[in-house]
């Protein structure tokens, strides 16, 4: 299965919330293929320091491959409805991504997250799968939650305290999202705009 033909070049996009999209992005298979290749390797840990920890593995463990194509779609893809919704050409403000990471959450290990904001311009988060009970990323202010949205389905907001949100515990089954987080400033270590 090749990256290009698990994922959708022509999402249907729609605004759920305040200056939150949902965007078609992987297709099911996609997910499946990612949940998979992150449990064969099996090295969920927290970051050293991190005030919110998670059970954490970025994506270039799974594959530096896997780490440029998600990049790359979503500067193909993403960006230019990102530029539309703004209203600003990405040059004027998108400087690149940090490694996006498999988070894990299981009733006896990391069950939730608690309320926050991202270090990140834009945040991109994808459901990977159903089959939990709880695990729902909640955006207090706005009260929505991505309960409803499909699997494979990218949230993307801007990452300020306006946009505080929380993962509820999960109570049955394991729940699996990939995280992807934009840099603030270009010295920030990750994959370039101008690079992809």
């Amino acid at each position: 299965m090749s990256y290009v033909d698990s994922i959708y070049m022509k999402p249907k996009v729609q605004q759920v919330a305040q200056d939150i999209l949902q965007v078609e992005f992987w297709k099911p298979e996609m997910c499946r293929a990612v949940i998979e290749a992150a449990d064969s390797i099996d090295r969920y840990e927290s970051r050293p320091n991190d005030p919110i920890p998670g059970q954490e593995l970025r994506i270039d463990k799974i594959s530096p491959d896997l780490y440029r194509s998600f990049c790359t779609h979503w500067k193909v893809v993403l960006q230019p409805i990102l530029e539309d919704f703004y209203r600003m050409p990405s040059s004027m403000w998108f400087t690149g991504w940090k490694v996006p990471f498999v988070i894990k959450y299981t009733p006896t290990t990391q069950r939730e997250l608690p309320v926050h904001w991202d270090d990140s311009l834009i945040t991109g988060t994808v459901k990977l799968n159903d089959g939990h009970d709880g695990g729902d990323l909640e955006f207090p202010r706005y009260g929505f939650s991505n309960r409803s949205c499909p699997v494979g389905s990218i949230l993307l907001w801007p990452s300020g305290i306006q946009h505080i949100h929380r993962s509820t515990p999960v109570t049955r089954g394991t729940k699996y999202s990939l995280v992807a987080w934009t840099k603030t400033s270009p010295d920030q270590q990750g994959l370039s705009y101008r690079d992809v």
